[in-house]
């Protein structure tokens, strides 16, 4: 019979490996990465730019968003529970 179980548990974790790594990945100039290193600095640089501040709007363009917003006001009744002891 052979070794089965290990080679099904072998087989099962192969493909488990190969659905949660990523093999491959196309950078911001549309190039597809293979090496970890190169796919590691993709997402680098994928993050670094998304989360970076590129805002361009003037202290008085903000403030005339934020007096023009409107804003919900908790009523006292909701801040009261809110604030009240937690129990079980």
């Amino acid at each position: 019979m052979g070794d089965k179980t290990g080679k099904l548990l072998a087989w099962l974790e192969r493909r488990y490996r190969e659905r949660t790594w990523v093999l491959r990945v196309k950078n911001s100039q549309r190039v597809t990465q293979t090496t970890g290193a190169a796919i590691a600095e993709t997402f680098a640089d994928y993050y670094k730019n998304l989360y970076a501040s590129r805002t361009e709007m003037s202290a008085e363009d903000c403030e005339d968003f934020l007096r023009d917003i409107h804003v919900p006001e908790l009523k006292k009744d909701g801040r009261d529970a809110l604030e009240a002891v937690m129990t079980e």
